[in-house]
């Protein structure tokens, strides 16, 4: 779980994390600017300011609307195994999903201070392209089913509270109240209404 907004990351009410984000031209994966951005959300990936280790990011949550995600593919609900680099999926596309569902507790530096518990599917299957520029088949399962799957949903304009249909579950948690949130979300007492989240990404957006 991140938290934050400060600047490269645009803020929770901007309009781009309610869009979809385009393909990269597979011709154009090994260019300079697509290197780039991918190098750019590396560093950011473990970026010193960061108050907890980062386990994904988006294209999108830093004003790129590009289907470039970063996953770390180790880590456990434990957080125990954190392990940068990160694994980099362009144009990555979930093709099956189990029926076995999991809730959890997420966050994201697209959401500010609000974190949640998440019905996922506990296994997936996609595909996607590295940056190489090769074509990948890939099998995912628990936390790192979950972490990718929050990192595409990115993609196609959704965030964690989207996927939340029983509102008990959306929760307001201050920075210096993670660990305890962590220790205690099933029953964390600071509820975040539907209407207080469409409120809240529906005001107008801050210049980014």
């Amino acid at each position: 779980m991140v938290f934050g907004g400060e600047p490269p990351y645009i803020p929770p009410n901007h309009p781009m994390l309610q869009e979809n984000a385009g393909r990269v031209p597979l011709e154009e994966i090994q260019s300079d600017r697509i290197q780039e951005i991918i190098d750019d959300m590396l560093r950011l990936t473990v970026d010193e300011r960061a108050q907890s280790k980062m386990v994904g990011l988006a294209a999108p949550q830093i004003g790129i609307p590009l289907q470039i995600i970063c996953v770390d593919t180790h880590m456990t609900i434990e957080r125990i195994d954190f392990s940068p680099p990160l694994d980099v999926f362009i144009n990555p596309t979930i093709i099956w999903y189990s029926d076995e569902m999991e809730s959890f507790r997420e966050g994201c530096f697209s959401t500010g201070s609000l974190a949640g518990i998440v019905p996922r599917s506990t296994k997936i299957r996609a595909t996607a392209y590295n940056r190489e520029g090769e074509k990948l088949e890939l099998e995912f399962e628990g936390y790192t089913a979950r972490i990718f799957q929050h990192e595409v949903d990115h993609l196609n304009g959704l965030r964690f509270p989207d996927r939340i249909t029983n509102f008990d579950h959306l929760h307001w948690v201050d920075l210096e109240n993670l660990e305890e949130y962590r220790a205690n979300f099933e029953s964390w007492p600071h509820t975040c209404s539907k209407e207080e989240w469409k409120r809240f990404i529906g005001s107008s957006p801050i210049d980014a």
